[in-house]
């Protein structure tokens, strides 16, 4: 089993693989001191704008999906499952998003389970106005 993200999701099933599960990835965007509230606000508002545009049409974009996997396969925009792409203003990263990825992956002891939201987390920037 294997975890692929578009285009190579249509490029699977294109040459005949099978999808057995799927999921949506929620998104992250990272950012350290080095990067200051106001650039981090522009990026966001940047992504935004990416966003709302793609909402009002998605089409149009398919032709980089095409063009990224052109060496291994040939793709058509009616290959793409439309409803499968999603894409979302960004926002903060939810504590309860993190509660749960703690848990989930100290219940496996990779890492201790008393790990702080707060410590870690700092959603400061993105809740600037955007």
């Amino acid at each position: 089993m294997v975890a692929v993200m578009e285009p190579w999701i249509t490029v699977a099933e294109k040459l005949g693989y099978k999808v057995l599960a799927e999921a949506h990835y929620y998104g992250a965007e990272i950012a350290n001191d080095a990067i200051d509230a106001e650039t981090f606000t522009k990026i966001n508002r940047a992504v935004a704008r990416g966003v709302d545009k793609i909402h009002e049409d998605i089409r149009p974009y398919l032709r980089y999906f095409i063009e990224q996997a052109a060496p291994i396969a040939e793709l058509e925009p009616g290959d793409f499952k439309l409803g499968r792409l999603r894409y979302i203003h960004p926002g903060p990263y939810p504590q309860d998003h993190f509660d749960r990825t703690v848990a989930w992956v100290a219940s496996w002891g990779l890492i201790d389970s008393d790990n702080e939201f707060e410590a870690l987390v700092d959603n400061t920037k993105i809740l600037q106005e955007a």
